[in-house]
Protein backbone atom coordinates (compact mmCIF):
# COMPACT_ATOMS: atom_id res chain seq x y z
CA UNK A 1 0.00 0.00 0.00
CA UNK A 2 3.13 2.26 -0.74
CA UNK A 3 0.96 4.20 -3.30
CA UNK A 4 -1.13 5.85 -0.21
CA UNK A 5 2.04 7.24 1.09
CA UNK A 6 2.99 9.24 -2.12
CA UNK A 7 1.15 12.02 -1.44
CA UNK A 8 4.12 14.28 -1.28
CA UNK A 9 5.99 13.15 -4.68
CA UNK A 10 2.44 13.82 -7.06
CA UNK A 11 3.30 15.95 -9.72
CA UNK A 12 1.48 15.58 -12.91
CA UNK A 13 -2.37 16.65 -12.89
CA UNK A 14 -3.31 12.70 -13.23
CA UNK A 15 -1.55 12.09 -10.28
CA UNK A 16 -2.62 15.15 -8.56
CA UNK A 17 -6.00 13.94 -8.86
CA UNK A 18 -9.10 14.42 -6.08
CA UNK A 19 -10.05 10.51 -4.67
CA UNK A 20 -13.63 10.19 -4.33
CA UNK A 21 -13.31 10.84 -0.56
CA UNK A 22 -11.23 14.20 -1.23
CA UNK A 23 -13.96 15.16 -3.96
CA UNK A 24 -16.67 14.65 -1.04
CA UNK A 25 -14.84 17.05 1.31
CA UNK A 26 -14.54 19.82 -0.87
CA UNK A 27 -17.69 19.47 -1.76
CA UNK A 28 -19.22 19.77 1.85
CA UNK A 29 -16.15 22.54 2.65
CA UNK A 30 -16.10 24.64 0.38
CA UNK A 31 -18.57 27.47 1.08
CA UNK A 32 -17.75 30.63 -1.54
CA UNK A 33 -20.22 30.45 -4.66
CA UNK A 34 -16.94 31.08 -7.16
CA UNK A 35 -15.14 28.59 -5.65
CA UNK A 36 -18.05 26.09 -6.29
CA UNK A 37 -18.66 26.71 -9.43
CA UNK A 38 -14.78 26.10 -10.55
CA UNK A 39 -14.69 22.63 -8.42
CA UNK A 40 -17.64 21.81 -10.19
CA UNK A 41 -16.71 22.28 -13.66
CA UNK A 42 -13.89 21.22 -13.35
CA UNK A 43 -14.81 17.71 -11.44
CA UNK A 44 -18.18 16.81 -12.85
CA UNK A 45 -17.52 18.56 -16.46
CA UNK A 46 -13.96 18.36 -17.32
CA UNK A 47 -13.48 21.92 -18.25
CA UNK A 48 -10.07 23.71 -18.90
CA UNK A 49 -9.41 26.49 -16.22
CA UNK A 50 -9.15 28.85 -19.33
CA UNK A 51 -12.96 27.61 -20.14
CA UNK A 52 -14.07 27.89 -16.14
CA UNK A 53 -13.26 31.55 -16.57
CA UNK A 54 -15.14 32.34 -19.86
CA UNK A 55 -18.03 30.32 -18.83
CA UNK A 56 -21.69 32.21 -19.45
CA UNK A 57 -25.03 31.31 -19.21
CA UNK A 58 -25.65 31.35 -23.15
CA UNK A 59 -23.25 28.41 -23.19
CA UNK A 60 -25.13 26.04 -20.70
CA UNK A 61 -28.85 24.03 -21.74
CA UNK A 62 -30.57 21.68 -19.74
CA UNK A 63 -31.40 18.61 -21.95
CA UNK A 64 -31.66 14.95 -22.13
CA UNK A 65 -28.55 12.35 -23.14
CA UNK A 66 -28.71 8.62 -23.34
CA UNK A 67 -31.28 8.18 -20.53
CA UNK A 68 -30.06 11.65 -18.00
CA UNK A 69 -31.10 14.86 -17.48
CA UNK A 70 -27.94 16.28 -18.11
CA UNK A 71 -26.04 19.95 -18.20
CA UNK A 72 -25.16 20.72 -22.16
CA UNK A 73 -22.04 23.01 -22.36
CA UNK A 74 -21.47 24.19 -25.64
CA UNK A 75 -18.01 26.74 -26.26
CA UNK A 76 -18.65 29.19 -29.39
CA UNK A 77 -16.31 30.58 -31.33
CA UNK A 78 -17.26 33.99 -30.46
CA UNK A 79 -19.47 36.48 -27.78
CA UNK A 80 -23.02 36.64 -29.49
CA UNK A 81 -23.45 39.46 -27.98
CA UNK A 82 -20.29 41.58 -28.76
CA UNK A 83 -19.22 39.13 -31.29
CA UNK A 84 -15.43 39.18 -30.21
CA UNK A 85 -13.82 36.46 -30.19
CA UNK A 86 -12.51 34.26 -27.10
CA UNK A 87 -9.44 33.44 -25.95
CA UNK A 88 -7.47 30.45 -27.67
CA UNK A 89 -8.73 27.62 -26.48
CA UNK A 90 -7.12 23.85 -27.58
CA UNK A 91 -9.22 23.59 -30.17
CA UNK A 92 -9.77 25.94 -32.43
CA UNK A 93 -12.73 25.29 -34.25
CA UNK A 94 -16.07 24.97 -32.38
CA UNK A 95 -16.85 21.70 -31.31
CA UNK A 96 -19.01 19.09 -32.75
CA UNK A 97 -19.91 17.79 -29.60
CA UNK A 98 -20.81 19.06 -26.11
CA UNK A 99 -19.93 18.55 -22.95
CA UNK A 100 -22.53 16.91 -20.52
CA UNK A 101 -22.76 17.18 -16.55
CA UNK A 102 -24.64 14.37 -15.22
CA UNK A 103 -25.44 14.67 -11.46
CA UNK A 104 -28.61 16.82 -10.90
CA UNK A 105 -27.35 18.42 -7.33
CA UNK A 106 -24.63 19.72 -9.92
CA UNK A 107 -26.64 20.71 -12.40
CA UNK A 108 -29.17 22.48 -9.93
CA UNK A 109 -26.38 24.56 -8.73
CA UNK A 110 -24.26 25.79 -11.99
CA UNK A 111 -27.57 26.55 -13.49
CA UNK A 112 -28.63 28.52 -10.82
CA UNK A 113 -25.99 30.42 -10.14
CA UNK A 114 -25.70 31.18 -13.92
CA UNK A 115 -28.96 32.46 -14.07
CA UNK A 116 -28.32 35.06 -11.65
CA UNK A 117 -24.36 35.69 -13.53
CA UNK A 118 -25.25 35.52 -16.87
CA UNK A 119 -21.20 36.47 -17.71
CA UNK A 120 -20.50 33.55 -15.46
CA UNK A 121 -17.24 34.09 -13.02
CA UNK A 122 -15.57 37.43 -14.42
CA UNK A 123 -12.40 36.03 -13.30
CA UNK A 124 -9.22 35.08 -14.97
CA UNK A 125 -8.07 31.76 -15.63
CA UNK A 126 -4.64 33.26 -13.31
CA UNK A 127 -6.84 34.41 -10.38
CA UNK A 128 -8.50 31.00 -10.48
CA UNK A 129 -5.64 29.44 -10.05
CA UNK A 130 -3.39 31.56 -7.78
CA UNK A 131 -6.54 33.28 -5.29
CA UNK A 132 -8.78 30.03 -5.32
CA UNK A 133 -7.75 27.27 -5.82
CA UNK A 134 -4.09 26.91 -4.20
CA UNK A 135 -5.52 29.15 -1.09
CA UNK A 136 -8.72 27.97 -0.74
CA UNK A 137 -8.66 24.15 -2.06
CA UNK A 138 -5.41 23.14 -0.42
CA UNK A 139 -6.17 24.60 2.93
CA UNK A 140 -9.06 22.24 2.84
CA UNK A 141 -7.06 18.94 1.69
CA UNK A 142 -4.03 20.44 3.65
CA UNK A 143 -1.80 19.18 -0.03
CA UNK A 144 -1.22 20.67 -3.13
CA UNK A 145 -3.26 20.75 -5.90
CA UNK A 146 -3.56 22.21 -9.13
CA UNK A 147 -6.53 23.47 -11.39
CA UNK A 148 -6.07 20.72 -14.28
CA UNK A 149 -6.09 18.10 -11.45
CA UNK A 150 -9.59 18.68 -11.38
CA UNK A 151 -9.91 18.07 -15.04
CA UNK A 152 -8.18 14.68 -14.35
CA UNK A 153 -10.28 14.08 -11.41
CA UNK A 154 -13.36 14.50 -13.79
CA UNK A 155 -11.46 11.54 -15.70
CA UNK A 156 -11.49 9.19 -13.06
CA UNK A 157 -15.03 10.03 -12.33
CA UNK A 158 -16.28 9.58 -15.80
CA UNK A 159 -14.32 6.34 -16.30
CA UNK A 160 -14.29 4.61 -12.57
CA UNK A 161 -17.28 5.94 -11.48
CA UNK A 162 -19.93 6.98 -13.73
CA UNK A 163 -22.35 3.94 -15.06
CA UNK A 164 -25.49 4.98 -17.56
CA UNK A 165 -29.01 3.97 -16.25
CA UNK A 166 -28.58 0.50 -17.92
CA UNK A 167 -25.07 -0.28 -15.58
CA UNK A 168 -22.68 -0.06 -18.80
CA UNK A 169 -19.76 1.74 -18.25
CA UNK A 170 -18.40 4.40 -20.68
CA UNK A 171 -16.68 3.42 -23.82
CA UNK A 172 -13.29 4.98 -24.71
CA UNK A 173 -15.12 7.02 -27.86
CA UNK A 174 -16.89 8.67 -25.53
CA UNK A 175 -14.29 9.39 -23.08
CA UNK A 176 -12.73 11.02 -25.77
CA UNK A 177 -15.62 12.53 -27.03
CA UNK A 178 -16.52 14.56 -23.09
CA UNK A 179 -12.52 14.72 -23.18
CA UNK A 180 -12.00 16.64 -26.32
CA UNK A 181 -8.78 14.62 -26.77
CA UNK A 182 -7.54 15.12 -30.34
CA UNK A 183 -5.36 11.31 -30.03
CA UNK A 184 -7.68 8.56 -28.85
CA UNK A 185 -4.20 7.33 -27.76
CA UNK A 186 -4.09 9.76 -24.92
CA UNK A 187 -7.67 8.86 -23.87
CA UNK A 188 -6.27 5.33 -23.94
CA UNK A 189 -3.61 5.95 -21.44
CA UNK A 190 -6.35 7.22 -19.00
CA UNK A 191 -8.79 4.79 -19.64
CA UNK A 192 -6.74 2.03 -18.92
CA UNK A 193 -4.26 3.68 -16.44
CA UNK A 194 -4.80 3.27 -12.78
CA UNK A 195 -3.74 6.63 -10.60
CA UNK A 196 -2.55 6.73 -7.55
CA UNK A 197 -6.16 8.33 -6.92
CA UNK A 198 -8.06 5.56 -8.08
CA UNK A 199 -5.81 2.69 -6.09
CA UNK A 200 -6.69 4.70 -2.61
CA UNK A 201 -9.85 4.65 -3.61
CA UNK A 202 -10.49 1.40 -4.39
CA UNK A 203 -8.88 -0.02 -1.12
CA UNK A 204 -11.00 2.95 1.00
CA UNK A 205 -13.95 0.95 -1.07
CA UNK A 206 -15.25 3.88 -2.64
CA UNK A 207 -15.87 3.02 -5.82
CA UNK A 208 -17.77 -0.07 -7.36
CA UNK A 209 -16.32 -3.03 -8.70
CA UNK A 210 -17.15 -4.18 -11.86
Amino acid sequence: MKHIDLREKRGSAKDLALTPKERKKLNNELTDKKDRIIFLLGCYGGLRVEEISQCRFSWLERTEFNGYEVLKIKIPLEDKDTRRPYKKFTQKKEWKTALYIFENKVINEIWYYYELHKNGLEISRQSITTYRVKPHFEAILERKITTHALRSTFTNYITQEFRFPNGEKPDLSFVKTLLRHKDIRTTYKHYKTETIAQQEAYLEGELKQK
